[in-house]
């Protein structure tokens, strides 16, 4: 009698992922529902938040300045790679037919042995594009196919903060391109991406089993609250919707900000709410479980996301379905989630005024209105 073994994933993201990368999460859950297993494997360290109740393999420590610790290091890593030899075999030889120097090869297989010595790996899924970059021999390394997901930052941002050709190796080999936009895509193509390559559109998804029930009657809240969610990084712009929650409160329009989420600019975002004088008014409420998040969604009058570049944020399709208003900035590709003045609102990026006065104005609209906008989110998810 023959055995089969069921199909695997290994994800490869950032680092373990956590609460507001709700993205992750459902790509996890739609991948077991098909029945695939699916690996986590970070490429760095961070706090092992879990979601998605997955198994996750934890890449190597950085290699010790102490010529002992490092010595242990490598012989550790080393005797591990033994058992995978003919995998860091293949790595190196597709590597040196790159022309990569050696030691950067070396440098690769330390920081990837994670991978190269899991057993029975189908597919390779890189969760955003550049962690593919440096790292595209892998999937052919260990007998694996390749999924590229590319998201907004790695097509807005991270080719500029580089170099635009960062890409062309990736976009070069054959594998399966992800993109969760068209637009998306679209823009790829102004950096390099070639018009002959297997593309796949992410499509938005939420697990409404896992969803509180969507607000049965509209009630305004007195004072209204604006809810946000999501880490708190420079490219989620929180300190524009800070700003135009100053210009309402200058016109004495008293409104309620709870932020939800942490992160790198937490500090900057606590002193300039200071400064603004708005401490009464704007509540940082750290990270919050999923449940308790999706309630405080609920709660509130309006879920504004003033980001620069996003991909098809889940928080905003979590934010329909429970029955809140939208605002959110023109990032690319907002137009396949966000119909203006139909489903939700769009505005311009970093325009502070453009953002108050809609705020305003959404806050101001009947709620016969209100509920003819939440009706028509609604009926765009399923």
């Amino acid at each position: 009698m023959t055995t089969t073994h069921s199909h695997k994933i290994g994800l490869v993201v950032g680092k373990p992922f956590n609460y507001s990368e709700t993205f992750y999460s459902s790509d996890v859950k739609i991948w077991q529902e098909m029945g695939y297993e699916v690996q986590l494997f970070p490429i760095n360290r961070g706090n092992e938040i879990n979601p998605a109740k997955t198994k996750y393999h934890l890449p190597p420590l950085p290699l010790s300045q102490n010529p002992l610790k490092r010595f242990y290091q490598i012989f550790g890593a080393s005797f591990k790679l033994l058992f995978s030899i003919r995998s860091v075999f293949r790595f190196i030889r597709l590597e040196r037919r790159d022309k990569v120097p050696l030691k950067q090869i070396m440098a690769r297989v330390y920081a990837n042995q994670h991978l190269l010595v899991f057993k029975r790996l189908d597919i390779i899924v890189f969760g955003y594009g550049n962690l593919a970059v440096t790292r595209e021999n892998l999937g052919q390394a260990i007998k694996a196919g390749t999924v590229v997901s590319f998201k907004g930052f790695d097509i807005s941002i991270y080719p500029y903060q580089y170099h635009t050709a960062v890409f062309n190796k990736v976009f070069a080999n054959d594998f399966l391109f992800y993109f969760v936009s068209e637009g998306l895509h679209q823009k790829a193509k102004a950096i390099g991406f070639p018009h002959n390559k297997r593309v796949k559109y992410i499509p938005a998804y939420i697990d409404e089993a896992t969803m509180p029930s969507p607000k049965e009657s509209w009630v305004n809240n007195n004072p209204p609250e604006i809810v946000v969610v999501g880490r708190l990084h420079w490219i989620k712009a929180h300190i524009y919707l800070i700003l135009a929650l100053e210009i309402l409160h200058k016109n004495e329009h008293q409104i309620k900000l709870t932020i939800i989420g942490d992160g790198a600019m937490y500090e900057q975002l606590f002193f300039a709410v200071k400064e603004m004088g708005l401490n009464e008014w704007v509540t940082f409420k750290g990270v919050l479980s999923k449940q308790t998040t999706s309630e405080a969604m609920k709660k509130a009058d309006l879920l504004v996301q003033s980001s620069l570049s996003e991909g098809t944020p889940n928080v905003v399709l979590e934010a329909q379905y429970l029955g809140l208003p939208c605002i959110v900035t023109n990032w690319l590709g907002v137009e396949e989630l966000i119909t203006h003045k139909w489903n939700g609102w769009i505005v311009e990026k970093r325009n502070c005024e453009a953002l108050a006065n809609q705020i305003k104005e959404v806050l101001g609209l009947s709620i016969e209105e209100k509920e003819q906008i939440v009706a028509n989110g609604q009926s765009m998810i399923g």
